[in-house]
């Protein structure tokens, strides 16, 4: 089956005049973004202009595979995405400005984003997801604590910029994980003016928010332009007060890894969908949420601080500085962990045993109840029988 990369070979010969920018389109956008572009997109108020082409060639005289490579992430693969873009008629094409990109471990925010200029006349916001970086992890998790985080309150001005610097453009806003997050958030909060002007929200896989009331409170039409896409097992994607209404996707993947963008199933210009999410996704969901929505914000934000704090002894910065040195790793994490005080490791071992016991109440009414169905359904039978 076919993936967005497939997608951009088969289909790329097909400009937006003659296939319309549909929900695949997005998806690639929303991936592409995950690219470091530094020193080849223009930053804001640059009135440099780069092609996905020139940026693709670009990025690869740059970058070498080896390096490219050791990226051991979700987001490895994005390059090569990039490369194939740069080469087809329907993306080369493509303008990219307003490149940002800020990592700050004082201010715990990892946050990037950059606008595509298309040549049906709108621009595409493009907010980028959880990167490599442990504190981008961080901040991620500070969600279920904290609103807004720092991302968020970046994706607003930077929403409220690129509609000010593209006056004559209509906009659509995406992003995959953190991104769908950042999209959906800073939709809701810029002015009307800008509001009206945006055509489609895309939030791919990403996660909800800590209260429902940045949904409930916003204007219906506007929660009406909100794709929210995910996998068949989604748990980034389900995290939290999220939207109601969903459209689940076929991956190549099994588990958490479904969670990969380039998994995702596609054929002609749409993906290929499903009406379900798997049994265990639905299993971990309820599990996490409920878990979480019974734990007090100052006790969620006490076990994140801590938990965090034992892995970045290690002195690692990223996910792929763990994995390349695993067992130093795991030794200074073990280290910080055993230093801990009674208290705190209590809160720590005590959280995972919360977790651990809701997945199992949770897993075991499932179960109940599917045997239960299955007891009705032979009943039922063996009387028309």
């Amino acid at each position: 089956m076919a993936n967005i990369c497939d997608y951009v070979r088969w289909r790329g010969d097909l400009s937006f005049h003659q296939s319309a920018f549909n929900v695949v389109d997005n998806l690639i956008l929303s991936q592409i973004a995950y690219v470091t572009f530094e020193g080849i997109a223009p930053a804001s108020g640059d009135m440099k202009v780069v092609t996905m082409e020139e940026a693709a060639k670009e990025y690869f005289a740059r970058t070498t595979i080896q390096e490219i490579e050791s990226d051991k992430s979700f987001i490895a693969k994005s390059p090569y995405l990039l490369r194939e873009a740069g080469k087809s008629k329907r993306f080369k094409n493509i303008r990219l400005v307003d490149y940002v990109k800020i990592v700050d471990t004082d201010r715990e925010i990892q946050f990037s984003a950059v606008t595509f200029l298309l040549p049906d006349g709108y621009i595409f916001v493009a907010f980028q997801g959880t990167d490599d970086t442990l504190v981008g992890w961080k901040e991620n998790f500070n969600m279920s604590f904290l609103t807004p985080v720092p991302a968020q309150t970046e994706a607003v001005k930077y929403l409220k910029s690129a509609a000010e610097e593209n006056p004559g453009r209509k906009i659509r806003i995406g992003g995959h994980s953190k991104g769908g997050n950042l999209a959906v958030y800073a939709a809701l909060n810029v002015d009307l003016s800008i509001q009206k002007r945006i055509s489609k929200i895309y939030d791919n896989d990403g996660p909800g928010f800590l209260s429902s009331e940045e949904l409930e409170n916003s204007h219906d039409d506007l929660k009406r332009k909100i794709i929210k896409i995910v996998p068949q097992f989604s748990v980034v994607g389900m995290l939290m007060q999220t939207e109601a209404d969903y459209r689940i996707v076929e991956s190549s993947e099994t588990g958490i890894m479904q969670h990969d963008a380039l998994s995702w199933r596609v054929e002609g210009p749409d993906f290929v969908y499903t009406d379900h999410l798997s049994a265990k996704s639905r299993i971990w969901n309820k599990a996490i949420n409920k878990w979480c929505y019974e734990i007090e914000p100052e006790k969620r934000k006490q076990f994140i601080d801590e938990v965090f704090a034992v892995v970045q002894a290690s002195g690692a910065l990223t996910l792929t500085d763990i994995n390349t040195a695993v067992f130093k790793s795991a030794g200074a994490s073990l280290k910080m962990l055993n230093g801990l005080t009674p208290e705190k490791r209590g809160l720590v071992f005590g959280t995972f045993a919360q977790l651990y016991k809701e997945y199992v109440n949770v897993r075991n009414d499932h179960v109940i109840t599917e045997f239960s169905k299955m007891y009705e359904s032979m009943k039922n039978k063996s009387v028309k029988d």
